[in-house]
């Protein structure tokens, strides 16, 4: 039997440990500027999906992210008109995991040169996106720059900044995480907008293309809705984005706790595609094997919040627990490995 050479996406060109190190300095760096500054007060919960600060009574949330070497699938199919939900997306759920639903975004679009049949495609999706997140577009900036972009037949690149307000009580950072606390999983589209670098290098975008450019699902609207009836029983909310189920180690505040996800549903297609040349404890590192959010929450609620969510036209699983240890471990049928 012929060998399958594996892949992982360091050798693709993206280590997440290296990036982890960046973040680090990053945050630390950052922290220089949260002295008081016309009456705002920042709150410090670097090392998660948003940033917190406070303004006339009302704590808001804001954050700014990308879609990532995604867009080349969009410009090898020649379809531009769904990638801007990506963008929306990836910006609305990251600060629903701090318990904040979305209020405005703006967009920032660079492209080589200017298009307008694409350059309107590419909006419609912001707008699409907007519209599932219930929040405005307000603006934005489309830059010209071909002596930066540069590539493909039509090469651009897309990032959206969002803005929301706190519903919950107080920040959901995963402090009130404890011995016990179920873990729910909410399925995921497809790919979403991680882990390209190395799918594109795995796949035939010819034979996956559709697939692989399937827009992420908006899941603000329901954590809003989640967060507003269950109140403090939610305990930690995590978007499987970057990095994959090993981001969930940021949600796990207090030592001595651990997150066992051991009952994951069966991948989808696409991923047991990619599984035939990346190992298992890449695979979960790297992709959302098929849920995109996990919810903690006390586990004499979670049956109702089970309940809410699927009302919410949203598929979810119980998938793991809470349990003494440390980091996240992940046991499926036929492995068992921490990230």
């Amino acid at each position: 039997m012929k060998k399958i050479e594996t892949q992982d996406y360091a050798s693709s060109g993206v280590n997440i440990k290296s990036i982890r190190k960046v973040q680090e300095r990053i945050n630390t760096l950052i922290k220089g500027t949260y002295g008081p500054a016309r009456g705002i007060e920042v709150l410090d919960i670097s090392d998660h999906y948003a940033g917190l600060y406070s303004h006339g009574g009302t704590t808001y949330a804001i954050h700014c992210d990308g879609v990532g070497s995604k867009v080349l699938v969009a410009q090898e199919l020649g379809k531009y008109d769904t990638i801007g939900i990506d963008a929306v997306a990836m910006n609305v759920n990251d600060i629903a995991c701090v318990g904040a639903e979305p209020l405005v975004c703006v967009d920032y679009l660079a492209v080589a040169k200017e298009d307008e049949k694409i350059i309107m495609d590419i909006l419609k999706g912001l707008v699409d996106g907007c519209g599932q997140a219930k929040c405005a577009l307000i603006g934005g900036e489309t830059a010209v720059m071909p002596d930066v972009i540069s590539g493909t037949k039509y090469p651009f690149d897309l990032a959206v900044s969002c803005i929301g307000k706190l519903s919950a009580e107080k920040p959901i950072t995963g402090e009130a995480i404890k011995e016990g606390d179920a873990l729910i999983g909410l399925e995921s589209t497809g790919l979403h907008s991680n882990g390209y670098t190395l799918a594109r290098r795995v796949l035939d975008a010819k034979s996956w293309g559709s697939e692989m450019l399937k827009p992420t699902a908006i899941y603000s609207t329901a954590i809003s809705k989640l967060v507003e009836r269950f109140g403090s029983s939610i305990h930690g909310i995590g978007h499987v984005t970057g990095g994959a189920f090993s981001k969930m180690n940021r949600l796990l505040k207090t030592p001595g706790l651990g997150m066992l996800i051991d009952k994951l549903p069966e991948p989808p297609e696409i991923f047991r595609e990619i599984a035939k040349k990346v190992e298992a404890p890449e695979m979960y590192r790297t992709f959302n094997m098929g849920i995109g959010m996990v919810i903690a929450c006390e586990d004499g609620a979670s049956a109702a919040a089970l309940g809410d969510l699927r009302k919410s036209v949203l598929t979810a699983h119980l998938i793991g627990k809470i349990v003494n240890g440390t980091g996240v471990r992940i046991k499926t049928k036929n492995a068992e490995f921490a990230l």
